[in-house]
């Protein structure tokens, strides 16, 4: 997959998603939920952040990075710590609106969790 065609990919069914999350984002006094969204045609990837706002509690902060991977495949990643970790890897023809929902609520869900 191209940059372009990763991109047109982002604008239809990732950047929606990431946009209502951050919307979302005075639902969670403690913390901050941020999209990257105003990217270059060329980007490579999406990027939302959960940022708790207290500075002593970094380690519940954590991102969702969405990037283009080889072929067709578009890589959905986690990185909490330091640590990245592959949640799913996908075919673009399966990068809906409806599967990134589901993914950054899980995610999101998972960060905002006590034990998470």
């Amino acid at each position: 997959m191209d940059l372009f065609a990763f991109d047109r990919l982002a604008r239809s069914a990732i950047d929606p998603v990431f946009a209502t999350a951050q919307a979302e984002d005075r639902n969670y006094p403690d913390y901050v939920i941020s999209a990257i969204l105003a990217a270059p045609a060329s980007r490579d990837r999406c990027l939302l952040q959960v940022i708790n706002r207290d500075p002593t509690k970094v380690a519940d902060s954590a991102s969702l990075v969405i990037r283009r991977g080889s072929n067709d495949e578009v890589l959905v990643e986690k990185n909490r710590g330091g640590i990245t970790q592959l949640i799913v890897a996908l075919d673009s023809a399966d990068v809906t609106k409806e599967r990134i929902e589901m993914l950054v609520r899980a995610f999101v869900d998972n960060v905002l969790r006590p034990d998470g």
